[in-house]
């Protein structure tokens, strides 16, 4: 609840910065926002011509063809991840804030949440697009997916909330995070389904936090249906727990960061 007040409190300053950032996140490159679309793209055009072409995996029986099995998972992560990098430096970026400003640390993480949250809906109106280019009907499901966009950006506002403080105390942090979000990207079913590991393995990485994140989405998409209540209690399970989680290791660390900065 102290967080949630923080927010409220210090609502104008977390708006009014994030739609700064929004407008100057891509400010001084040619073509601006358009790296926002295209890096996303170039990535799927390398890893559906590896895994598909090169590897020969397929969509999981789902009736669709690689590249829609493939978005329907990468851009959700994408979002996702970046959310994560984000997040866990933005104390570090703001710095200079904290220390002349009185604003508690979880603003500044809660702005790039709310940031990366317009993002990820940039990539469900890319998605849609997809699917429908593609031929592809589309139902009512699709009015899940802020819903959707909304859980997943809880569960990485909880990781934020710990690994953005642990960052300012230990900035190694920083250096191990990248490999450790290519490692999840890896173990997740992203590029190829968990059908292809042995079925006890199969088991055991659904325990992945994100695992039923990014069947939902699919779910939505290939299969335009909503997630079953299986998936729901998941994800609002996890989102709960590292929200939980989260709050009380700021809440600790709050004092020793503000120090350390």
């Amino acid at each position: 609840m102290l967080m949630l007040k923080n927010l409220y409190f210090h609502y104008r300053y977390l708006f009014g910065s994030l739609w700064s950032d929004l407008r100057y996140r891509y400010a001084g490159t040619a073509i601006g926002f358009y790296w926002f679309i295209i890096n996303p793209l170039v990535e799927v055009l390398i890893y559906t011509f590896v895994f598909s072409y090169l590897l020969g995996v397929r969509s999981s029986g789902r009736d669709s063809s690689y590249v829609l099995f493939l978005v329907t998972g990468l851009f959700p992560w994408l979002s996702f991840s970046q959310t994560i990098k984000e997040g866990t430096n933005s104390l570090v970026k703001n710095a200079s804030y904290l220390r002349r400003m009185s604003i508690p640390t979880e603003v500044f993480i809660a702005k790039n949440v709310f940031l990366s949250f317009f993002s990820l809906l940039v990539y469900l109106l890319l998605l849609v697009t997809f699917f429908l280019f593609s031929g592809h009907s589309l139902g009512w499901s699709l009015l899940i997916l802020p819903l959707l966009a909304f859980l997943i950006q809880l569960l990485a506002l909880g990781i934020t909330l710990t690994t953005g403080h642990l960052r300012i105390l230990f900035p190694d942090i920083g250096e191990v995070l990248p490999t450790f979000l290519q490692l999840w990207r890896w173990i997740l079913p992203i590029m190829y389904s968990y059908t292809i590991f042995p079925a006890f393995l199969q088991k055991a990485l659904k325990f992945n936090p994100l695992y039923y994140y990014i069947e939902s989405f699919r779910t939505v998409f290939l299969e335009q249906k909503f997630p079953n209540v299986n998936a729901w209690l998941h994800m609002l399970s996890w989102a709960i727990f590292f929200l939980i989680f989260g709050f009380f290791i700021s809440s600790k660390l709050h004092s020793d960061v503000i120090d350390e900065i």
